[in-house]
């Protein structure tokens, strides 16, 4: 074997090589046996730099629309947040049931039934109803999709890494929790004001209503859509 010993000190330059020496022998010890030195490379060292984007990055309102957007379109697409399957089948049937007063409306007009159209027809009473309504709208329906929408909405984010994604970029924690925020509160107003404006605007096309009906209810319309505007942030402030 070699007499000299390699050492290396703090400045020993990096040669990206690495070497490895093994002696061995063969037999029981008794004789006298010659050592054997095998040199192997046993890989390489690179060194890895982190480089920091210098070119220009997006503007604050795309970055926003990005978490606003993959929140929104998972209840409707595939590719984006994946809400669970009871979620969605739950918002799917809340949209349904709102809208029975829309089909009877219909069903009343193109049947000719006054007394239907007299119950489910467009009034003061039915328009801030379909916003206002106890039961079951706002004992059932709205609370518990805004539970289902809220529930792990951020705790997921925490969960699966997704949040250190997200704060990677350059993204405020209060644009994070807004947009957040945002997104429940959209998809509350879809289900609400979506389906109160088809209730309206449905009863106008199937009855044929002239423009001193709509300028008479029109206002009682806008009344109930800021209802259900204030009805979508209370939930989602709820939650």
């Amino acid at each position: 074997m070699s007499d000299e010993i390699e050492t290396f000190g703090a400045q020993t330059p990096v040669t990206g090589q690495a070497r490895m020496e093994a002696a061995w022998s063969s037999g029981d010890g008794d004789e006298i046996a010659e050592a054997q030195v095998a040199e192997q490379q046993t890989g390489q060292i690179f060194q890895q730099i982190y480089q920091t984007w210098e070119g220009e990055l997006n503007p604050r309102w795309m970055r926003n629309w990005a978490i606003l957007r993959h929140h929104v379109l998972g209840i409707f697409k595939k590719g984006h947040r994946p809400w669970g399957m009871p979620t969605k089948l739950f918002v799917f049937f809340v949209i349904i049931a709102s809208m029975t007063d829309v089909a009877l409306t219909v069903l009343a007009g193109l049947i000719g039934e006054s007394t239907l159209y007299g119950m489910f027809g467009v009034n003061r009473d039915n328009l801030y109803g379909h916003v206002m309504g106890f039961w079951p709208r706002n004992i059932l329906y709205y609370p518990v999709v805004a539970a289902l929408l809220v529930g792990g909405m951020i705790s997921d984010d925490r969960a699966h890494g997704t949040s250190a994604l997200y704060f990677s970029r350059p993204i405020s924690r209060f644009d994070y929790a807004a947009m957040k925020f945002l997104s429940i509160m959209i998809i509350l107003f879809i289900i609400i004001n979506g389906t109160l404006a088809l209730y309206y605007f449905a009863d106008i096309l199937v009855m044929g209503r002239g423009w001193a009906w709509i300028v008479d209810t029109f206002p009682l319309f806008l009344a109930a859509f800021a209802g259900g505007l204030l009805l979508s942030f209370t939930y989602t402030s709820i939650g």
